[in-house]
This record gives C-alpha cells, structure tokens and sequence, in this order.
C-alpha cells in the first residue's frame, strides 16, 4: 500500500458541471481501483491526498495526467503506508473557505492559481492538512 499527494491547477470553474463530474467519476474509480483518499480544492487548486495499491494509483495517475479539468500537476510525496489514513472515504471533498490550506499554514492564500504557499509547501505539512481535515470529521 501506498500514498501519493499532488497539487494541479484547475481549469474548471467551481461551481461547474464539469467539477461535480470531477468528484463523481473519481468516487467511482477509486473504488473500483481499491483507493481512498481526499480531493481539497482552494485558489484555483486540486490538492489531492490518495492511497491504495500500488497499481491502482499508476492507473489513476495516468488517468490524471490525460484528464483535461487540470494541469501542471507537481507530485508532492509519494511513499509506503503501514495503514490508511481515509479508509472509509473513496473520496472526501472540500472547497470551502473554512477548510483553507493557506488559512491552516497562517498566510495569504495570494493570487493566482496554485499560489506559492501551496506550491511550496513540504509534504510532511500537506499531510498533516489532510490529517487535520480528517480529524475534523
């Protein structure tokens, strides 16, 4: 079992059909390929937090890289997992001010896609964001 982090920018509106379908087909593919995970979506950014087996993320990494919505996808960490830390999330989602990356770090959100805080940041502290998000129920 394995875990892997990204950061895309999106090029979908928020509140569009082509985000809900986002989050629809990847609720569906996650659990055909047997992953869990979490999609967070801020400033014009996909940060997103999967795990599962290895095969399946090389599957859906693929997928990602073919996928249209997004682009200029950073990997942040990717390692192995003693435990799940979503096992009963296909797929969590967030994009509400309240669940904030940047608001969780301390600083401005900035401009633009995928601002330098979120682009910058270690994987240790993206994990521990998506710890917290978790935690919070």
């Amino acid at each position: 079992m394995q875990w892997l982090v990204y950061l895309s920018e999106a090029r979908v509106g928020p509140k569009s059909a082509d985000a809900a379908q986002i989050y629809l087909t990847a609720r569906k593919r996650n659990r055909e390929l047997g992953l869990t995970g979490y999609l967070h979506r801020e400033n014009g950014c996909f940060l997103h937090y999967v795990e599962g087996p290895a095969e399946g993320l090389e599957t859906l990494l693929v997928s990602l890289r073919r996928d249209w919505r997004h682009q200029n996808m950073q990997i942040f960490g990717r390692g192995p997992l003693k435990s799940r830390r979503f096992p009963d999330w296909d797929m969590a989602f967030t994009e509400t001010p309240d669940a904030s990356f940047a608001m969780w770090l301390g600083v401005s959100a900035g401009d633009g896609p995928c601002a330098q805080a979120l682009a910058e940041a270690s994987s240790e502290t993206v994990l521990a964001f998506f710890d917290s998000l978790r935690d919070a129920g």
